[in-house]
Formats: C-alpha cells, sequence, structure tokens
C-alpha cells in the first residue's frame, strides 16, 4: 500500500472513529439504543443519502441525509438526529421533526439524541446541552459529554469524568477515568451506576457514594433489583446491597423469562428461579427461554440431538423425540421429525404437518404467519400450511449482516408491516404477507435494537 493510500486510510478511520465517537465513549454503549420510539416513521437509504417514509410508502422527509457517520433513521422523545458532510467531512448535526422541518440548524460538530428533554452537542471541541427548541441550556463547556438518565449526565474535564444534573450543577466530582485501560463509567440505572477501576467494577449511587466495591471483572448494569456480574470468568447476580442472589458461579446465566433464569456449567444448562434456587437440573446440552409456560431443551450433539418441552417444574411434558424445534407461540411451536417439518400444541399433539419440504420454519406471528426458508429463500405460510408468500425473498425481517437493522415487533406493532429483501433491494410486506412497499431501497431502519428471525 502506498504513502498516499495509508495516509487517506488512516483519515477516513479517524474520521470513522469520531463519528461513532458520537455515540459511543470509550466502548460503553450508549443508553438510548434502548429508548422507546412511537413515531411510525421508517429511515430508508437510497444512493447513498437518507430520509424517511410512512407506512404507505410515502416521502415524509427527502431523501437528502447523509449516511456517513450515524444516519437519521430514528425518532427519540419526538426528533430525529440528522448529519450532512460528505465522507471527508465536516459533518454538521442537527434535528429535525417528524414533518421533515429542522427544528435546530445542521451546525453543531456533533451530537447525542435527546433524552429526558436535553440532548448533547459540540461546538468546536467542547460539549454542552440544548433543549428541544434549540436553545443552549448548559454551556459549551466539556471535552465529552453523553446523555442524562434518571436525572443526571455523565461530562468529562480534562480526562476525568463526572456527573451533572440538568441545570449544570456538578454533582459527582470528576475523579473517574474512562479510558481503554480498565478504567469506564456507565450511566445510572435503578439509582446505580457501574464505575470501573483498575479493571474491576463496583457502584455509586446518585451523591458519589461507593455502594458495591470495585471487586468484579465485570457487570451490566441494575434491572428489576438486579444486576449481571462477573468474577473469576464466573456469572451471577447481585442486588442493590452487593449480596449474591444467584451464585457467582456460573459460565453464563441469561434473563429472566416467565419467573425462572436459565443458567449454564460445565456446558449443561439448567434454570434457577429469583432466590437462585435450582428449578431444573443443569442436564441439558441447549436449551431456550420459556415460553408460554413451556421451554425448548435438547440433549446431545447440535446435529443429531433430540429436542422437546419441559415445564417450569422441570418436568418433560413432550418427549424429548425431535431433530428440530422452535419455541411456542400463539399455542403452536414447530417441530422437525422425519425430515418434515410440523407444529405442535401444547400438549404435544401435531397440529400441522407441512408437506412443503422446507430446510427451516419459524414460530406463528400474532398474525398467523410463520416464516420460511427453501433454498436460501425466503416466504410465508399460514395455519394450514399454505403459503400466502411465495418463497422468492433473499430476507424476511431482519438478519445479522444484512443491511436492515429493525425493531421487527416494533415495527409490526406500530406501521402493521415487515420488512423484505430482494435483489439488494429492501421494501415492506403487510401483515397479510402481501408487497405493501416494494424492493427499492439500498438500506432500511426502524425501532432500535436488531431483532433477529430464527434463521
Amino acid at each position: 500500500m502506498s504513502k498516499k493510500s495509508i495516509a487517506l486510510f488512516a483519515s477516513v478511520l479517524l474520521l470513522l472513529l469520531a463519528a461513532i465517537g458520537t455515540y459511543y465513549y470509550f466502548g460503553q454503549k450508549n443508553p438510548i439504543i434502548a429508548a422507546s420510539q412511537e413515531i411510525p416513521l421508517i429511515g430508508v437509504e437510497l444512493n447513498g443519502k437518507w430520509g424517511f417514509i410512512d407506512n404507505k410508502g410515502n416521502q415524509v422527509v427527502p431523501i437528502q441525509y447523509d449516511v456517513f457517520g450515524f444516519p437519521a433513521y430514528l425518532f427519540i422523545e419526538g426528533l430525529a438526529l440528522v448529519v450532512k458532510g460528505d465522507r471527508l467531512g465536516p459533518f454538521k448535526y442537527g434535528f429535525i421533526d417528524p414533518k421533515g422541518n429542522q427544528v435546530t440548524p445542521l451546525q453543531y460538530d456533533g451530537a447525542r439524541a435527546f433524552r429526558e428533554g436535553l440532548a448533547p452537542v459540540k461546538s468546536g471541541q467542547k460539549w454542552g446541552y440544548i433543549d428541544k427548541k434549540g436553545n443552549q441550556v448548559i454551556p459549551s463547556q466539556y471535552d465529552n459529554a453523553d446523555v442524562f438518565n434518571e436525572g443526571l449526565a455523565p461530562v468529562m474535564v480534562n480526562g476525568q469524568w463526572g456527573y451533572i444534573d440538568k441545570k449544570g450543577n456538578q454533582i459527582i466530582p470528576f475523579q473517574y477515568s474512562a479510558s481503554i485501560f480498565g478504567d469506564s463509567i456507565s450511566q445510572f440505572s435503578e439509582g446505580l451506576a457501574m464505575i470501573k477501576k483498575n479493571y474491576k467494577c463496583g457502584f455509586i449511587d446518585t451523591k458519589g457514594n461507593l455502594i458495591i466495591p470495585f471487586r468484579y471483572d465485570r457487570a451490566d448494569d441494575f434491572k428489576e433489583g438486579l444486576a449481571r456480574v462477573n468474577k473469576d470468568g464466573k456469572w451471577g447476580y447481585i442486588d442493590r446491597k452487593g449480596n449474591e442472589i444467584i451464585p457467582i458461579q456460573y459460565d453464563d446465566v441469561w434473563d429472566f423469562s416467565e419467573g425462572l433464569k436459565q443458567v449454564m456449567k460445565n456446558s449443561k444448562r439448567g434454570f434457577v428461579d429469583a432466590k437462585g434456587n435450582q428449578v431444573v437440573p443443569l442436564q441439558y446440552d441447549l436449551a431456550s427461554n420459556f415460553h408460554e409456560g413451556l421451554a425448548m431443551v435438547m440433549t446431545g450433539r447440535s446435529y443429531g440431538g433430540k429436542y422437546g418441552f419441559i415445564d417450569k417444574q422441570g418436568k418433560e411434558v413432550i418427549p424429548l423425540q425431535y431433530s428440530d424445534a422452535r419455541d411456542f407461540s400463539n399455542g403452536l411451536a414447530a417441530i422437525r421429525i422425519n425430515g418434515r417439518w410440523g407444529y405442535i400444541d401444547a400438549k404435544g399433539n401435531q397440529i400441522l404437518s407441512i408437506q412443503s419440504n422446507y430446510d427451516d420454519v419459524s414460530t406463528f406471528d400474532d398474525h398467523g404467519l410463520a416464516t420460511v426458508r427453501l433454498n436460501a429463500k425466503f416466504g410465508l405460510i399460514d395455519k394450514t400450511g399454505e403459503e400466502v408468500t411465495p418463497v422468492q425473498y433473499s430476507c424476511i425481517g431482519c438478519a445479522i449482516g444484512t443491511q436492515c437493522l429493525i425493531n421487527v415487533a416494533r415495527l409490526a406493532k406500530f406501521t402493521g408491516l415487515k420488512p423484505v429483501e430482494m435483489d439488494g433491494k429492501w421494501g415492506f410486506i403487510d401483515k397479510r404477507g402481501k408487497i405493501a412497499i416494494p424492493p427499492q431501497y439500498d438500506r432500511v431502519r426502524y425501532g432500535i435494537d436488531y431483532d433477529v428471525e430464527p434463521f
């Protein structure tokens, strides 16, 4: 590679890192990613530009915003962060409303989404905060700044992080480092924030008091009174006082599902209750979380193992006899036996036997449709097994590695649509599986999290 090419690559890399810094600091994922969205507009990209369409395909916000950096595809608290600028910059950030009106001019050198009524914005090299009318309510005086959560926001001065309130008052002094060398901070969640110091994690309260000492190698935020923690390679859960509720002895632990939490030790899986009591022994090679009172379990190798279902007492209510299976949804679960897919009810009765030799099938959605796959193409069937959407799409829903970042459940709830891909272009089908917006976009965005289909 020539020196000129190396220099260009380095410049682009630095710009990309700067763009990523607009939403992340030192590897801590911004909790705004988990915020709610109720404005039914879909972000679409065409020929390198972004805009928004409604569920009829009408262009509500012109496709005019730039892709490089973080594109315009998300409304949070009624406003969307947008950016303009060519690939080598400079980028200018601002906010628009759902009608496409610019609430603030595209004048900032960096910005993050609104949270609790305020948004961090960067002017020159300093960060401050604006309100939803574009008024500067906290001066641009920080070297870095993040969004508010539970009334406090992390800000940085001279390489040290502290927390301020919405009036800009310093609540917790600038005393924490946040670097790639073992230190980091997080947002407050349920009154506590995880702080990592010298590679060890602890928790402080909203006054800066150290409530849980720095003794964990990894830690997640508190959720419903518990936090997932790791020590010496083992996982467990602690409460807000630091007491071990689920012993730190498992190779992995999962979130609660219908009152039980899946755990794994020595490659075997089982379930514990909220007090850490073993409810289902560690005896399965694979398990899913509970759905409609039943959990799919498997023993044996992934290819050649046998699948069945257990109840919350650990009883195998549907014998482990299937070569593959999916979770229960709307009273049915997909199972595979003798090379053919079908569906059973909660008592194990086979309700539907599919005649077509599909490679894979999904659970039924709330509209009575299931995704099927055959020779890397996807379609939809109804509960009679009839193919209502031809097996012709490269993707239905979103899958990792595609140009689709959509929370499929939220999209269906607020727009009645589901994304589909054909010949490298994205469009949408309706709840009956019929084409609503023909595939024509390079990328599509809605909601926040990846919602990965089962294939």
